[in-house]
């Protein structure tokens, strides 16, 4: 899929040009080497926790043309208790 609107977008208009134009981006688009809505895990050093390891997935409101990503640590590990610390001081993980 090319965008919401299909073919005829203008995301739809710019994949059918590059596909014309370059067999290695034809080869890779029809690849389709995207994994998901998930982003590659995220590694932050928190003053007060010291190191955290987040997942991101993100949320889409077609309806709005907005994206929300979400990060989560897995639970059971230190990430996942150090983001329990830091919910409960009341400190937070986007001030870094």
């Amino acid at each position: 899929m090319h965008a919401r609107t299909g073919p005829t977008s203008p995301a739809g208009e710019l994949v059918t040009g590059l596909r014309g134009r370059s067999p290695e981006f034809a080869r890779l688009w029809d690849e389709h080497p995207v994994v998901g809505p998930y982003c590659e895990p995220k590694r932050l050093n928190h003053p007060e926790v010291g190191l955290i390891e987040l997942h991101g997935q993100t949320l889409l409101d077609p309806d709005q043309y907005q994206a929300l990503t979400v990060f989560t640590a897995v639970p059971g590990t230190e990430s996942h208790e150090r983001l329990r610390l830091l919910s409960a001081s009341g400190s937070a993980v986007g001030s870094v």
